[in-house]
């Protein structure tokens, strides 16, 4: 299968498009991005190109490289505008996006892509619409719902939502531009105002110029991962797994974090667990977690969580009776001119199962686990996401065990659809100052009858948007958006999402609790670790609407509440776990084989388990397309029409997802759904 257009997300393939000449490269920068005012560098040069917008530093970076790609010598400079600059461009981050280039291809040019007849194509194209039109419908009508929810209980508790502080001045005063060398003399090119020239400049340089690929490290805004052990009685965590990232660096590469078995022979048996970090081409390992009594460790390489399946039967007293510690994740995001931002979620936790002897099997069925990162800095093109559709079936067909990590199709999907701009019409100019960060959890364990097992959380760690005009009713819509498309990613199966709670909650039930209004909890009928959250939320200045007692959702108990900022009005949906959706569990029968995307490596050494050595047969192949397709209506509603690689990608997934639907079997192999819901 071959690649679509790139231009519009890869640096290199821009350059090659325009070539060397230094004004049609300022000019393409200057004219085609949008100004948003956020500090520091987020995005960088491909970041910048993928979203069609950027701040000094980011479209500086995407302007230096692309110069750079062509042979050009770049560097930058750093000064002060002075007010009537700064105000002026605050003013440019008024103005719209400047609309994206189209990448239609005619049917034919789709089909010599895909190596599909014209005819298929064309038929799939008309079920994937089908399905597109159908989520956004349904899309639509539960955002609206959910909006009017909200504003309707707030009122009612007489909180009122307020717009936010916006942007000052002050905030773009600091400014960056690239320099290029021309005839031994560095030339000014400053591509962040409309109407700058080439050797134009708006402030004096401070102090030296810096390398585009050098900058100094408080110009980056970060992400650092820790992965903590917190042991029974301790107050302050063990920290076992550390590592920061430069969020640009982030940016369309596939993050990963598995809890490693060290038996490779039954890793649901092990002893010892390994936190593995996976970026990019890049491995990063931890301090082993250990359980009891170990087995001989084996090594891991050759897949990302070695091997998982068979086995799981424990020997009678074997078992360590200790205390287990609990496992977290915490997530910080940190840059200049901003205070740190620390999200934390629980791994593992035992304290509450009262049989010793089942806290070690308890522990192993909550770390066999593979975490799944995407980092969105702005609009996720849909011609990118179709790049990694495309990706992803071409790394199914190669056999090639050793490289196939891609990123999560569902994520992407999720990013996509949360970052476009409102489809009602004109609305407020809004940015992403800090990253989208969305994660997903994979828990693979034994089910009832030997069967293997997943269990899927799809979670919004991070999903502040920042409006220009301070419209705090249009952040309440943007958060019920990403909520209810945590719930569209999984169509079809009833999932533990913050709108399905309410949807079964009675109305006389719902309570408001304005900030930091923890006592008013007491009355209230949640779990502990429920209250525990919802508190944490009143304390950092949320109001929140609750049921006051839990709910049933496929005969599991479920409590999820709405927060929202009245200043501002950043809205969440969150789950009684602290992540935005419940988990939803599927079963694959003994001999079945399972492929989502990223976790491949794990499918394959599974296969292996059970006796398949051929590589990936056509049930592998509709398996992991179906996985794809489950998505495939969020994905349509967020593209527009036309044979992109977006629409490419997005009718190839509406055709797995037919074939999933109808099951897959070849040669005895075959691949059901389970039936159960699972909350965390």
């Amino acid at each position: 299968m071959e690649k679509a257009p790139t231009e519009t997300y890869d640096v290199s393939a821009a350059a090659k498009l325009l070539g060397d000449d230094i004004d049609k490269n300022f000019a393409f920068v200057r004219d085609n991005f949008a100004f948003d005012p956020y500090v520091g560098c987020l995005r960088g040069a491909q970041g910048t190109l993928m979203t069609g917008a950027g701040n000094d530093v980011d479209r500086s970076l995407l302007l230096a490289a692309l110069l750079k790609n062509s042979g050009h010598d770049v560097r930058l400079a750093r000064g002060t505008l002075s007010d009537t600059d700064a105000a002026r461009l605050l003013a440019r981050a008024q103005q719209p996006p400047v609309p994206r280039p189209s990448s239609d291809l005619s049917v034919e040019e789709a089909a010599a892509i895909t190596g599909l007849p014209a005819a298929e194509l064309q038929k799939l194209s008309a079920r994937a619409k089908s399905i597109a039109q159908e989520v956004g419908q349904n899309l639509d009508a539960r955002v609206q719902h959910d909006v009017d929810f909200i504003q309707q209980k707030l009122q009612g508790a007489g909180i009122h939502l307020e717009p936010g502080a916006g942007v000052s001045a002050d905030a773009v005063r600091s400014h960056v531009w690239v320099q290029v060398q021309v005839e031994g003399t560095w030339k000014d090119l400053d591509s962040s105002f409309p109407d700058a020239k080439v050797g134009q400049r708006f402030a004096e340089p401070e102090g030296d110029a810096v390398a585009a690929d050098s900058l100094p490290d408080d110009w980056y805004q970060t992400l650092r991962l820790r992965v903590l052990s917190l042991g029974p009685g301790a107050s302050d965590p063990d920290e076992i797994l550390n590592h920061q990232f430069r969020v640009a660096d982030m940016v369309a590469q596939p993050v990963d974090l598995v809890f490693a078995p060290q038996d490779r022979d039954d890793p649901l048996a092990a002893n010892t667990f390994q936190p593995t970090l996976f970026a990019g081409a890049n491995r990063y390992t931890g301090t082993n977690i250990e359980l009891g009594p170990t087995k001989a460790a084996g090594d891991i390489a050759g897949g990302m969580l070695g091997g998982l399946g068979g086995g799981g039967e424990e020997e009678a007293g074997k078992e360590s009776e200790k205390p287990l510690p609990k496992i977290l994740i915490e997530v910080t995001l940190e840059g200049p001119g901003a205070s740190p931002e620390r999200i934390t979620r629980l791994v593992a936790d035992t304290s509450d199962v009262q049989d010793s002897a089942q806290r070690i099997p308890e522990m192993r069925d909550q770390l066999v686990s593979l975490y799944e990162f995407v980092v969105a800095v702005g609009p996720v093109p849909s011609q990118w996401v179709g790049s990694q559709v495309l990706s992803f079936f071409n790394q199914l067909a190669s056999h090639d065990e050793k490289n196939r990590m891609v990123i999560p199709i569902d994520l992407l999907n999720l990013a996509m659809a949360a970052t476009q701009s409102d489809r009602r019409g004109d609305q407020p100019r809004r940015y992403y100052a800090r990253p989208l960060l969305l994660a997903q959890r994979v828990r693979f364990r034994h089910g009832p009858g030997g069967r293997l097992t997943f269990a899927k959380t799809i979670d919004i760690l991070h999903n502040r948007v920042e409006f220009l005009s301070g419209d705090a009713l249009a952040a309440v819509r943007q958060g019920a958006l990403e909520t209810e498309l945590e719930r569209a990613a999984l169509p079809g199966l009833e999932v533990l999402n913050t709108s399905t709670v309410f949807e079964r909650a009675p109305a006389g039930l719902v309570r408001v609790l304005g900030p930091g209004n923890a006592a008013e909890l007491d009355k209230m009928d949640l779990r502990a670790d429920a209250k525990a959250r919802i508190a944490e939320d009143l304390a950092s200045g949320y109001a929140v609407i609750a049921p006051s007692a839990g709910v049933q959702i496929a005969g599991m108990p479920a409590v999820g509440w709405w927060r929202v900022r009245p200043l501002g009005g950043e809205t969440v949906g969150r789950m009684q776990s602290g992540e935005g959706q419940g988990m939803v569990e599927k079963a694959i029968t003994e001999g079945g084989k399972y492929l989502p995307s990223a976790y491949s490596a794990a499918a394959n050494a599974y296969c292996k388990h059970v006796g398949s050595t051929g590589g990936w047969c056509n049930p592998c192949l509709i398996a992991g397309a179906g996985l794809l397709g489950s998505a495939i209506g969020v994905y349509g509603w967020a593209i527009a029409s036309g044979w992109g690689a977006g629409q490419i990608a997005f009718t190839l997934g509406a055709g797995a997802y037919g074939a999933w639907g109808k099951g897959a079997a070849c040669g005895g192999w075959a691949i059901n759904s389970g039936q159960s819901a699972i909350a965390q």
